[in-house]
């Protein structure tokens, strides 16, 4: 996931609302009833992802692993100084 997770999801989410509420709450109200189960799962997953954010596993992490601290080289610079 990347710099944006959380405004993309949030934007997903409302997408997915107004495609269930457009298409499948017409037909029937409960979405096992009306098709609407895929709509309603990946709404919850991308609400997950908007409240939650992007999680260990994501590119902004790794690229953090991989750079090093700014403390830590500010830190050594001015012990060398001495």
């Amino acid at each position: 996931m990347g710099p944006f997770t959380r405004v993309t999801s949030a934007v997903l989410c409302i997408e997915l609302a107004a495609a269930y509420f457009s298409s499948a709450l017409i037909r029937a109200p409960w979405p096992i009833r009306n098709g609407g189960e895929e709509a309603v799962l990946y709404f919850f997953v991308f609400l997950y992802f908007a409240v939650a954010g992007e999680g260990a596993w994501s590119l902004d992490r790794l690229l953090e692993k991989t750079k090093p601290d700014r403390r830590e080289s500010s830190l050594i610079m001015t012990a060398g100084a001495h």
